[in-house]
């Protein structure tokens, strides 16, 4: 697989990254973490992954979906899965 690396954000997408880390959701902001330490501070992938408690393979992945999709790529999927009854 490639070597990852993420893109710097613009600065409207800063602002939002910013924001973000003190959302109250708990997996938004360890996201938008990832990203800024990555962006800004210049962590590689292993770096980042040790510092937000999550493995390599999902920083590449958030990485990813922030290069592709900017901010809005962080934000949960919803699943497909079973309904409720």
């Amino acid at each position: 697989m490639g070597r990852v690396s993420v893109r710097q954000p613009l600065p409207t997408e800063e602002d939002e990254l910013y924001l973000l880390l003190d959302h109250s959701n708990p997996v938004l902001a360890r996201r938008a973490r990832a990203i800024i330490l990555a962006a800004r501070q210049g962590l590689g992938i292993r770096e980042v992954a040790e510092a937000v408690g999550v493995s390599p393979a999902t920083v590449r992945r958030w990485i990813r979906a922030f290069n592709a999709e900017g901010v809005g790529g962080l934000l949960p999927r919803r699943r497909p899965g079973r309904f409720g009854v």
